[in-house]
């Protein structure tokens, strides 16, 4: 008697970069961190052009970063209770029209140092409102055997993001200044929002 086992089917942590759909968030949502990223770099560098304060400097980062402790825990709930599809192209549009305002106000020479703590406070709400959700659909688009490989795959572009984003966005504001780092923010936005 012949004892042929099926082979086993082999398995890649890139499988789910098959599922198109998965394949497309990824990606777009790798763009849109590293245009986050570069924003980043041109608020910092429009500050260091507004004002010689290094308490002001340092205030954009805490502007960004703050409303993740206020709001992380209501923005999973809410994550949990809406149309997540519909949250994340509102939070995106959101931080799109932010960016996109503050190209233009930089780009009309009206951006002061509020307004610049403002703007980076306002993309950081709309981050942390999108981030629960962002990470609640990937058990939504992939099957359960995939969904370990898939959060890998995530941080594996995040950290992407954040290795391309700041070079990028330091020769980006040497060359052409933030109003163009924030304008391409901006577009990276859209690019998630189309994908969504």
């Amino acid at each position: 008697m012949d004892d042929c086992e099926p082979e086993p089917e082999k398995y890649s942590p890139l499988t789910p970069l098959q599922t198109r759909i998965f394949l497309a968030i990824w990606i777009a949502n790798m763009a849109s961190n590293i245009g986050s990223l570069i924003q980043s770099v041109g608020e910092k560098v429009q500050m260091t052009q507004l004002t010689s304060s290094t308490l002001l400097v340092a205030l954009i980062e805490t502007g960004t970063t703050l409303p993740i402790l206020v709001l992380g825990l209501a923005a999973g709930a809410i994550a949990d209770i809406v149309d997540r599809r519909r949250w994340l192209i509102a939070t995106q549009v959101f931080m799109m029209l932010v960016a996109a305002g503050m190209s233009l106000l930089t780009f009309q020479r009206l951006v002061t140092p509020a307004i610049l703590i403002a703007m980076a406070m306002l993309i950081g709400i709309g981050s942390s409102l999108s981030m629960p959700a962002f990470q609640a659909i990937v058990p939504e688009i992939l099957p359960k055997k995939d969904l370990s490989a898939g959060v890998s795959l995530n941080s594996a572009g995040y950290n992407i993001s954040r290795a391309l984003g700041p070079a990028l966005g330091g020769y980006i504001v040497q060359w052409a200044g933030p109003a163009w780092a924030f304008l391409l923010n901006a577009v990276s936005f859209l690019a998630v929002v189309l994908v969504l």
